[in-house]
């Protein structure tokens, strides 16, 4: 935290992008083989809300960082995409979600 600071407070939706991206900048990143937490998309949360503004701000921290544009190659929030995601990457995406689903409706 002495070198590369601490989170960015004032960011709203991108204040993990750009504590990463120091981290990585400073040479500081590891590979790590599991989860270090998970996010949950739902109708309500607010980068399904407003979108818009999540990549406003992403875009902003990551051109301040790397001087490039900030590239999406395609819609995220898209069904199909996201399903696509389910099939090629189940242990990263498909099993976590699969598993809290189940924990919702198995009674331990």
């Amino acid at each position: 935290m002495e070198q590369v600071g601490f989170l960015k407070e004032s960011l709203k939706f991108a204040m993990d992008l750009e504590f990463f991206s120091r981290l990585y900048l400073q040479g500081q990143f590891l590979k790590l083989n599991d989860y270090l937490g998970y996010f949950r998309c739902y109708s309500l949360n607010k980068s399904s809300t407003i979108p818009h503004v999540r990549l406003e701000e992403s875009s902003e921290e990551w051109e301040k960082l790397f001087g490039t544009q900030f590239v999406i190659k395609e819609d995220r929030t898209s069904k199909m995409v996201i399903l696509k995601d389910l099939i090629v990457n189940p242990k990263t995406i498909g099993f976590p979600y699969l598993l809290y689903k189940l924990s919702r409706h198995v009674r331990i």
